[in-house]
């Protein structure tokens, strides 16, 4: 029997469903044993549910109150910050955790660089290889919006402290991946960049559950259009051409105004961009804004929804770059109409027109093309059909990926 030891930031409950619905594929090869060792993020948003993987959580934050959690996260961040102490006590937990034990590979999933570290000096230990997988890397964010969100207010140096974080983390990730037999990433934009750090790099998209993203007809009493998550930045996800094609969509289809309904179910952030923008193009009484719901309910959320809209941007070298997000393949999961607002012109754009999911859309008249064609769907059977490309589309399933991982491991 094969032995995995998978070392990731975050695993279920905390929001992984990357690293949660591999380990709920490959327990069903009975040749493998898995085990995970996870930091304790303090969260439960995915009810992904493992049987057979043993997993290990590690508590990196010890402090009950929440003055005394933010004080030791902001120590913890300065000695990271310089000497990497983040990686160094989560290795000697690990060392602790799986104590007696030997694998025969390690994989590692990170949202930007830690637990690497953690990787490379295990299977340096254990004398074997280790697989990396990048779910994000810094490179695909703005100078301006790398890790700034999480910083305090610190006499206006945030952001140079920021970019001097993003300088060391991709400087420790770089030479951690040259170390790994192998690296796995989820966009073509991706590839290309880690590439360069380590040849043997290859592409495994982010996808969607068959099991549970999949079609259902819900007939509504309203047109849907129904949006999911957080738009923190304008430069990566930006919905004003959205609002423009909306606006003028309305005032030029008298009949769509009585059975348009616009869900936003978004962060309180996002809430206040929302009702600004809605005011702002005067579409206020046809939005509704309700705060995120379970990952389980999102499913037949999506099944309801008349159109599914994704907001992006337009690819660019100061804004975003290589995002391809979890959402839209969970909408084709579900083979519902996509709009992607505004197109990223690459690829994300590439894969909607191949799995013919809907439009990424460039200007407001694709967007009140694609939205009218969809109404009248709508107003003759009360629900909507999107005619995916059934052969594509399994490429992006969990189970599909699963094996993709299997062949490398």
């Amino acid at each position: 029997m094969k032995k995995i030891l998978i070392i990731c930031d975050a695993f279920p409950p905390a929001f992984a469903p990357r690293m949660g619905y591999l380990c709920q594929n490959l327990e069903q090869n009975h040749n493998l044993e898995l085990t995970v060792v996870t930091p304790n993020n303090g969260d439960e948003k995915c009810n992904i549910q493992t049987k057979r993987t043993t997993i290990h959580t590690i508590e990196l934050l010890h402090c009950k109150t929440k003055i005394g959690k933010k004080i030791e996260w902001l120590f913890s961040f300065i000695l990271t910050l310089f000497f990497d102490y983040k990686s160094w006590i989560f290795t000697r937990k690990t060392r602790h955790a799986i104590k007696n034990e030997t694998f025969d590979v390690i994989l590692c999933s990170t949202y930007y660089t830690f637990p690497l570290p953690t990787a490379t000096q295990i299977a340096k230990e254990q004398n074997i290889e280790f697989i990396a997988d990048l779910r994000d890397i810094a490179e695909e964010y703005t100078e301006s919006d790398f890790y700034v969100h999480s910083l305090p207010t610190i006499f206006g140096l945030e952001k140079y402290i920021s970019l001097f974080y993003k300088h060391v983390s991709i400087k420790r990730r770089n030479k951690n991946l040259k170390k790994a037999k192998h690296v796995t990433t989820i966009s073509p934009w991706h590839v290309n960049i880690i590439s360069k750090i380590n040849p043997k790099t290859s592409l495994i998209f982010n996808g969607f559950d068959e099991n549970v993203f999949k079609p259902q007809t819900i007939k509504t009493e309203k047109f849907t259009i129904t949006y999911t998550g957080r738009i923190y930045n304008l430069s990566i996800r930006n919905p004003l051409l959205f609002f423009e094609g909306i606006q003028e969509l309305l005032t030029e289809n008298p009949d769509l105004q009585k059975d348009l309904q616009i869900e936003w179910y978004v962060d309180s952030k996002t809430e206040d961009l929302i009702r600004s923008l809605s005011s702002k193009y005067d579409i206020e009484k046809y939005t509704i804004i309700s705060p995120f719901i379970p990952i389980s309910q999102i499913p037949e959320l999506l099944n309801r929804s008349s159109i599914v809209l994704i907001v992006t941007n337009k690819t660019s070298e100061n804004g975003a770059k290589g995002i391809m997000t979890t959402k839209f393949f969970e909408a084709l999961g579900c083979e519902r109409p996509i709009l992607c607002v505004r197109s990223d012109e690459a690829d994300l754009e590439q894969t909607i027109n191949e799995t013919k999911a809907g439009i990424a859309a460039r200007n407001t008249q694709e967007i009140k093309d694609f939205i009218l064609s969809k109404y009248k769907e709508w107003q003759a059977q009360r629900f909507t059909n999107q005619d995916v490309d059934k052969e594509k589309k399994k490429q992006f399933s969990r189970s599909y990926q699963a094996q993709q991982f299997l062949k490398i491991l």
